[in-house]
């Protein structure tokens, strides 16, 4: 092992990575960045990513960096106008996918539910596939929902427009990773 993070924030935490030979993708520091050149000098990537977001998770095809993020936000039940929240609660909001080929970032939702919050991300070619689902939500120190499935989708058109999966899972299961290789998904 050796150090490789020449470009990187100083002090960072490498949360979510993906390779799409000879590029590599890392989230740190609440940004993205790539490198080219076997880790050795890294890039931020592009573009703007919506303000107070987290990366969920990435997916790379070629030169092509699709990313999910999310943020938090205060669940309007407990908390909405109006309210006051004895204890603030708070709930993941899922922001979709966006896409950035070195021109920033766009966003690619049609067809996701509101507030997708993409779990799993993988690219293989043109065809993208996401796992969704509904995030843990807690008050305090109280859990107030487990976390559910809210469905598997997938993308021919290279997140252009996406469809709901609905042989052979049921949409309430959570698909907490998955693979994409030669047609072939696991």
């Amino acid at each position: 092992w050796r150090p490789v993070s020449l470009g990187l924030p100083e002090r960072f935490w490498i949360d979510r990575f993906t390779a799409s030979p000879p590029y590599l993708y890392v989230s740190a520091d609440e940004r993205v960045f790539s490198t080219a050149d076997k880790a050795l000098h890294w890039e931020p990537v592009s573009g703007i990513v919506p303000a107070g977001s987290v990366v969920s998770c990435l997916a790379a095809d070629a030169r092509t960096l699709y990313a999910a993020f999310s943020r938090s936000a205060p669940d309007p039940d407990v908390s909405g106008e109006g309210r006051l929240a004895p204890v603030g609660r708070h709930r993941l909001v899922g922001l979709g996918v966006m896409r950035s080929t070195d021109r920033g970032w766009e966003p690619i939702n049609a067809g996701l539910p509101d507030e997708p919050y993409v779990n799993c991300l993988d690219a293989d070619g043109p065809d993208l596939y996401a796992g969704l689902m509904r995030p843990m939500e807690s008050n305090g120190d109280a859990v107030v929902s487990m976390p559910s499935g809210r469905g598997f989708f997938y993308s021919h058109d290279g997140g252009a427009s996406w469809h709901a999966a609905a042989s052979g899972l049921p949409a309430d299961e959570m698909v907490l990773g998955l693979a994409a290789r030669g047609g072939t998904l696991f």
